[in-house]
C-alpha cells in the first residue's frame, strides 16, 4: 500500500499538477515569482535566459556574444524539462520584454532553445 501511495504521490508531482497557480518556485525557503525573481537578477545586474537543450549542443560561442553584447547569460536545462517550467517560461518573457523596451535588435540573436520565445514572437512581436 505504502508503495502504490509513494508512486501516486510522485506522478502527482512530476506531471505538475501540484503546481500553484501564481507559478512560484522556492528559491531556500524564499517562495518566488518570476517577477520577484526577474527584479533580483535585474538588479544584481544577473538577467538569464533559461533554454532547454537538446542531443544538439548549444552554440557557445553564439551565447557568449549574446552574453557579452546584451548583458545577459544563459542557464541550459538540458534535454529535462524543469518541473516548473511555467516559472521559467514566465521569466523568460520578461526578459523578453525588458530587451524588447531597451529598443535593441536582438530577436535575431537569441537561442532558438529559449523558453518560451516562440510563442512570445508570435504574440508580441515588436
Amino acid at each position: 500500500m505504502k508503495t502504490i501511495l509513494t508512486v501516486i504521490i510522485t506522478m502527482f508531482f512530476v506531471t505538475g499538477y501540484a503546481q500553484n497557480a501564481t507559478i512560484t518556485c522556492t528559491k531556500g525557503r524564499i517562495p518566488m515569482t518570476p517577477e520577484k525573481q526577474f527584479n533580483t537578477d535585474l538588479k544584481n545586474n544577473n538577467l538569464k535566459v533559461y533554454t532547454l537543450g537538446g542531443i544538439v549542443p548549444p552554440d557557445y560561442e553564439a551565447e557568449n556574444a549574446f552574453k557579452k553584447k546584451y548583458g545577459i547569460d544563459y542557464y541550459n536545462f538540458g534535454c529535462l524539462a524543469p518541473v516548473t517550467m511555467d516559472f521559467y517560461i514566465a521569466y523568460n518573457r520578461l526578459v523578453f520584454e525588458y530587451l524588447s523596451e531597451q529598443n535593441i535588435n536582438w530577436k535575431e540573436e537569441i537561442s532558438a532553445n529559449a523558453m518560451g520565445f516562440t510563442k512570445w514572437k508570435e504574440t508580441s512581436y515588436k
